[in-house]
């Protein structure tokens, strides 16, 4: 998967609900605006905050969905090693019982990294 495009992290929300990265604090000709939250057509200056606030947050929130959705895979890899395995499944219900809570774990795991990557290529454009 490549990276995204994006301003690189970590961003910032100052007191105008601006949020801004810089790849240095202290150097104000470093900072740029990521992002523009001022309340507009209304006063609602908690609701810019916690616009900015989410903005801000996007780089790590990205950065962890794609730890997650590759902790899902390797799960997944070492459930179908366990699935294709058959020693010390024993025989009998409880074996095939024990087979199938796999399976549906697979499944389940599957389904939540396939949903995390359609976050990631949302919000990355499929970069």
């Amino acid at each position: 998967m490549s990276q995204a495009k994006h301003t690189a992290g970590p961003w910032r929300v100052d007191r105008r609900y601006f949020v801004e990265s810089s790849a240095d604090p202290k150097d104000i000709r470093a900072i740029g605006t990521v992002a523009d939250c001022r309340p507009f057509a209304t006063d609602n200056h908690p609701e810019a905050e916690a616009n900015a606030r989410l903005i801000a947050a996007a780089p790590a929130m990205l950065d962890e969905l794609r730890d997650t959705a590759l902790w899902l895979g390797s799960r997944v890899e070492v459930l179908l090693k366990l699935l294709a395995d058959p020693a010390g499944w024993g025989r009998g219900q409880a074996a095939t019982d024990k087979r199938q809570v796999i399976r549906e774990e697979v499944a389940r795991l599957q389904g939540r990294a396939f949903l995390i990557r359609q976050v990631i290529d949302k919000a990355t454009a499929g970069a």
